[in-house]
């Protein structure tokens, strides 16, 4: 006997859409069928008139973090207590957050402590990418191994700084050599690297150019963030990728209009890096960092 059958719902499931029950033991759903083949079960719940989906997976958060847009307001973004409610109640049941590694921090300390604000303040299922940021010790590389043992395979470095220099905002930027290393320890460890990829010197200069002409509005962000400087700094990633054997992991291209020579570039490189930070097809990443972190946890 099952756990839970749910039955008369519109299920919507890899292979199609029907009018099928659920049946669920523990927290695995075991089975998915017509109504006359649904084991029985302790309990039922009448799905009838409604539609039955998966929960979604939110790929990319950023809860209770330093807001580097307005550092001068000395504010941090929702909190898991806060930010998951919304989530539950939008049928998102795991989220993937980050835990940012600066120069100074020890990474295993900074997990732990990203962990325990989690902890029991969390409505749905989570996990973290580990992100790293400035000119970290080389030491802190020897570490990913480990890390991606414990259930945390996904990686994420920046190749400019985002935004423009201010004294409360931290440098976010890896310089190369440093995404190197760190590209051929995830790729021989099976992890999954995500660069955001844009060419630095161009966004700083953008930013600077702009400020003194006055054009600060937000309608002039994509002219600061062009797409010049994210195919140069395409190049240069897949250039290090291809050198660094990361063969696998999920490319996604933000700029429409350069996804077929962007693509045939990866191709070529037979590289395998996800070269921004958007989007739902990210999934993968989600669906290999909550695998690893449920079996961390076993």
């Amino acid at each position: 006997m099952l756990d839970l059958v749910i039955r008369g719902g519109q299920v919507v499931a890899p292979h199609g859409v029907g009018n099928w029950s659920i049946g669920v033991q523990g927290e695995k759903i075991v089975f998915v069928g017509p109504d006359e083949q649904a084991p029985q079960a302790g309990r039922t719940v009448d799905a009838t008139g409604k539609i039955v989906v998966p929960g979604g997976i939110e790929p990319h958060a950023h809860l209770d973090i330093y807001d580097l847009t307005n550092p001068d307001a000395g504010k941090s973004t929702l909190g898991p207590e806060e930010d998951t409610r919304g989530m539950a109640y939008g049928g998102t049941t795991t989220h993937l957050d980050f835990c940012f590694i600066e120069p100074g921090m020890d990474v295993v300390q900074a997990i732990e402590s990203r962990a325990a604000r989690w902890k029991g303040q969390s409505y749905v299922d989570y996990s973290f990418h580990i992100g790293l940021m400035g000119a970290l010790p080389l030491g802190v590389f020897d570490q990913i191994p480990d890390v991606i043992k414990q259930g945390f395979p996904s990686f994420k470095v920046f190749t400019t700084d985002v935004l423009p220099p201010h004294p409360r905002r931290i440098k976010v930027r890896l310089d190369l050599g440093r995404i190197q290393l760190a590209m051929e320890k995830v790729a021989k460890n099976d992890g999954i690297m995500v660069v955001h990829a844009e060419d630095d010197e161009l966004v700083q200069f953008n930013y600077e150019r702009f400020a003194a002409e006055g054009r600060t509005e937000g309608a002039n962000l994509h002219l600061v963030h062009t797409k010049l400087s994210e195919d140069l700094a395409f190049d240069r990633v897949i250039r290090l990728a291809r050198a660094s054997g990361a063969h696998r992991a999920l490319r996604q291209v933000r700029v429409t209009s350069f996804w077929r020579p962007i693509a045939w570039r990866v191709a070529m490189a037979r590289t395998v890096i996800v070269l921004t930070v958007a989007g739902p097809a990210l999934s993968t990443i989600c669906q290999r960092t909550v695998k690893r972190a449920s079996e961390a946890s076993e």
